[in-house]
């Protein structure tokens, strides 16, 4: 038995991770704080892959509460937690202070617990971030801190021994604009400069959320990309490469 959280996972990409588990056979919890949401993405799931194999609970990302009863409640119902998908985010540059606490800090949060629960059996750690978490966005510098922040949380945990010596892998997704509610009901106050956002997507293109499953698969194939970074657009999937300061540059 292989077991799964999914943060966000009523709705968009969360939802389409949580299907793409369970048609691997996977046991998944997933929690949002839309209890409405939730609940009917439950029966939907449960439905389709039966009821003992996924169920839903509500937990908010920035409660620390929350996140341990999310933990204990997997762990009573299934004895243990093999992979955690960190996905749970949002943008709004006005309500930056929320964009942080739940981009970043639940990321953190969400990776420390299942990190102290791999220690043993080890697991994989996915965590979404973002396009914008390795260039620039002048539309959403918040979002793209927290995104960027995500990126190297990721790779700087997958360096340490807590994490290598006890077979936890941790890779970071990178996503461009998909099919989501994000992109759907686009609000000005979210963004410094809304009108920025269309050019970005004309070049960029809006992805079926079946590609960036795709390259959600990939990372949890692929066994050699602990602490890597997986770029995923309508035109490139691909691990990101950065600059090493330790090597010789180039003349």
């Amino acid at each position: 038995m292989t077991v799964a959280i999914v943060t966000g996972g009523a709705k968009g990409l969360g939802k389409a991770f949580c299907e793409a588990l369970l048609k691997r056979s996977y046991k998944v919890c997933f929690c949002d704080v839309d209890t409405d949401e939730g609940e009917n993405t439950q029966q939907f799931l449960a439905k389709q892959y039966g009821n003992g194999n996924v169920y839903f609970q509500k937990c908010d990302v920035r409660s620390e509460n929350d996140f341990t009863a999310l933990f204990n409640g997997v762990l009573t119902k299934y004895s243990s937690i093999d992979l955690i998908v960190n996905n749970a985010g949002i943008i709004h540059e006005k309500q930056w202070k929320n964009c942080v606490d739940i981009n970043l800090n639940g990321v953190i949060q969400g990776s420390m617990l299942a990190m102290d629960n791999m220690k043993h059996g080890g697991g994989v750690i996915v965590n979404v971030s973002s396009l914008s978490g390795v260039l620039p966005t002048l539309y959403a510098p918040v979002y793209a801190a927290t995104k960027a922040a995500v990126v190297n949380f990721t790779r700087s945990w997958a360096m340490n021994p807590a994490v290598t010596q006890n077979h936890i892998r941790m890779v970071t997704m990178c996503p461009a604009f998909a099919d989501t509610d994000i992109i759907k009901d686009i609000k000005e106050e979210q963004f410094q400069g809304k009108q920025f956002v269309a050019p970005f997507m004309e070049k960029l293109g809006i992805m079926p959320l079946e590609r960036v499953t795709e390259g959600f698969l990939k990372v949890l194939d692929d066994q050699d990309n602990n602490g890597k970074s997986l770029i995923v657009t309508a035109n490139v999937m691909d691990y990101a490469t950065f600059p090493d300061p330790f090597q010789p540059a180039n003349k």
